[in-house]
């Protein structure tokens, strides 16, 4: 016969009489063991690979954005265009769009040039 330990789990600790008696095996007992060990390894190891992830995506993330604005210019024809001044946010003076990590500030009131793309988000989104 397998060894087996008693847990005692009160469900109510006012009345000790409602207690139940659980049976679990030294086996059962080590099993759970070494799955917490586990757990707690594999917890430890996703910790790691997400810094890893992190620090991984902030630099491919910044190389991606720079490609982006290089392909535009190469790929785009750039058009002029005005963003005109909101006249119930007169504060609101930039507008930002970005593609693929790649920002461009935007003055409102002031002729820029961007490429087409740029321009397409912006009338899709009715600033222009």
């Amino acid at each position: 016969m397998a060894n087996t330990k008693e847990s005692v789990i009160n469900t109510d600790s006012s009345n000790q009489d409602e207690a139940i008696t659980v049976k679990i095996t030294a086996e059962q007992l080590e099993i759970l063991n070494n799955f917490q060990k586990e757990k707690e390894k594999l917890e430890e190891k996703n910790k790691q690979v997400e810094e890893k992830l992190k620090e991984l995506s902030d630099k491919e993330l910044r190389k991606e954005s720079l490609s982006t604005n290089r392909i535009l210019k190469n790929t785009q024809k750039t058009v002029t265009l005005t963003i005109p001044i909101d006249k119930r946010n007169p504060k609101d003076l930039v507008v930002p769009v970005t593609i693929n990590g790649y920002t461009w500030q935007i003055k409102r009131g002031e002729k820029v040039e961007v490429p087409e793309e740029v321009e397409r988000i912006l009338h899709e989104a009715k600033y222009i």
